[in-house]
């Protein structure tokens, strides 16, 4: 069995030290084998990645995206992966974009796991609304896709700021796809604290099996009490998938 997570970390909002603590609380807790995150900051002094990969005694891989200055103070809000094995090879992948969305990416990794060797996507589609920006997550989804094909089983976890019945995700109901958001039907990924889409499911992992023999077994809202500190790790709560052989 392999345990996913995927969490939208929330920049640098909030208090920021007792949310990362929070995290890396609950990410402890949760033992899992791969930990997808979303708006990973990085700017003035502070590094979200490196500083929960140290706290979880997890490897980290990380892009760089959406560069602007945030408070004054010039950051990064990127993509990472954290896993209890290095990443055997990594992929920074461009998606479009608008000038308003800005500069978004995804990052791919590939894992040797005990199911096998499994692509990885940390994504986190466009959270613009209105007319053009559900044609706009469609092009950015199709695009990840394309450049994360691979020959063996693709995971695609993160942020995808649409419902699963949402017409952009249409790509993802093919027949091959296999998806969280049914197994959690009824469940909300926002915790409420900021956000314009409060108590909706818009985080969600997808596995593409292909040849291989494995599939989505459970799948559980975690991330989503606060930490010693009383503090909610992020306005987002987590997923966790378990992926097992069938």
């Amino acid at each position: 069995m392999i345990r996913i997570v995927t969490l939208n970390i929330w920049k640098d909002e909030g208090d920021w030290p007792a949310r990362m603590d929070a995290i890396a609380e609950g990410l402890s807790a949760l033992q899992p084998d791969i930990v997808c995150l979303q708006e990973v900051y990085t700017g003035g002094g502070r590094a979200a990645a490196p500083l929960l990969a140290a706290a979880t005694g997890l490897h980290v891989t990380e892009v760089a995206a959406r560069h602007k200055a945030r408070g004054g103070v010039p950051s990064s809000s990127g993509l990472a992966i954290l896993s209890r094995t290095p990443a055997l090879h990594s992929l920074s992948i461009g998606v479009p974009t608008t000038p308003e969305d800005g500069g978004r990416k995804a990052l791919a990794a590939d894992f040797a796991t005990p199911l096998g060797q499994l692509r990885v996507v940390s994504l986190h589609l466009s959270h613009l609304r209105g007319g053009g920006a559900g044609a706009l997550r469609a092009a950015q989804l199709a695009a990840l896709v394309a450049a994360a094909a691979c020959d063996g089983p693709l995971v695609l976890a993160g942020d995808f700021n649409a419902r699963w019945e949402a017409p952009e995700l249409a790509l993802l109901t093919a027949p091959e796809w296999a998806s969280t958001a049914p197994l959690l039907a009824g469940a909300s990924s926002r915790i409420g604290l900021a956000g314009a889409l409060p108590d909706v499911l818009i985080d969600h992992v997808v596995l593409r099996a292909g040849a291989a023999r494995i599939g989505l077994r459970a799948a559980r809202i975690v991330l989503d009490q606060p930490g010693r500190a009383g503090v909610l790790p992020s306005d987002h709560a987590g997923v966790l998938a378990e992926l097992a052989l069938i």
